[in-house]
């Protein structure tokens, strides 16, 4: 799959063609488990603090919270 993509700056026109890369077929979370895998508890609570710390700005409707009542 393709797009054709025209840029114009000051009266000239660029065009671009961009190719979308499929990766459906790619297992994008094994990588990721083997290296939690190999965290200690600490470590990983660690990570999970940084985590959470780099998504506290994000935009209101990107944050999910589970809250009790």
């Amino acid at each position: 799959m393709f797009k054709r993509i025209v840029k114009c700056q000051q009266g000239v026109c660029t065009e671009s063609v961009y190719f979308r890369y499929n990766s459906s077929n790619e297992d994008n979370f094994g990588q990721a488990k083997i290296f939690w895998d190999t965290l200690t508890a600490q470590q990983k609570k660690n990570l999970e603090l940084n985590i959470v710390e780099s998504l506290k700005d994000a935009a209101p409707f990107l944050q999910v919270s589970e809250r009790t009542t």
